[in-house]
């Protein structure tokens, strides 16, 4: 059934007439969800985790987005932690700007490749609770980092479009997030 749902979005795809979209001077908005992949440090005390997001974009040019990105991650804890006694409520504030160049349009879908700098604020509660003992310890970092990736975008008309994404986010946590969502833009 997988297979056949693909096969019917592909042919969609690339069976779509070309549309011209031209997002000079054109504002628009994105929410999205998606899976956030902890990296380094980050994955001996976090899983797989969800993400969620709001973006504001502006066209400079016909190739050329800027991005301003608000996005929230509830983390969930390791499972070696719980069987320790360690009860961790682990998240992350990524409040990000950058850049996307889009590459040469295939029909309705428009390629692109990212990049920007960001501040990311990871918050931590450690309750460790083994044998009655049972402190607490809060902590909230901000953190300066940047974040590289691609995505596309699908054009479903001149004004929305499916926006599909990956970033590989380098900061204190490192972590990779696939996000998607729609896209709104205004004239």
């Amino acid at each position: 059934m997988k297979k056949v749902i693909f096969s019917l979005v592909m042919v969609v795809c690339y069976a779509s007439p070309v549309v011209a979209v031209d997002l000079t001077g054109r504002g628009g908005i994105n929410g999205n969800v998606g899976v956030l992949f902890p990296v380094g440090d980050l994955s001996d005390v976090a899983d797989t985790s969800f993400v969620l997001g709001e973006k504001l974009l502006y066209g400079f040019r016909s190739n050329l987005i800027a991005e301003v990105n608000v996005s929230y991650s509830p983390l969930s804890e390791d499972e070696d932690l719980e069987i320790l006694g360690i009860d961790a409520d682990l998240s992350v504030l990524e409040l990000t700007g950058g850049v996307r160049y889009l590459l040469a349009p295939y029909g309705r879908m428009i390629p692109y490749v990212s990049g920007g700098l960001g501040i990311y604020i990871s918050s931590s509660n450690v309750n460790v609770s083994p044998a009655g003992f049972s402190p607490t310890e809060s902590n909230t970092e901000a953190d300066v980092g940047l974040h590289v990736g691609g995505g596309f975008m699908y054009f479903l008309s001149d004004s929305m479009a499916f926006d599909m994404q990956g970033r590989l986010h380098v900061s204190n946590p490192d972590y990779f997030a696939i996000t998607g969502g729609l896209s709104f833009f205004f004239r």
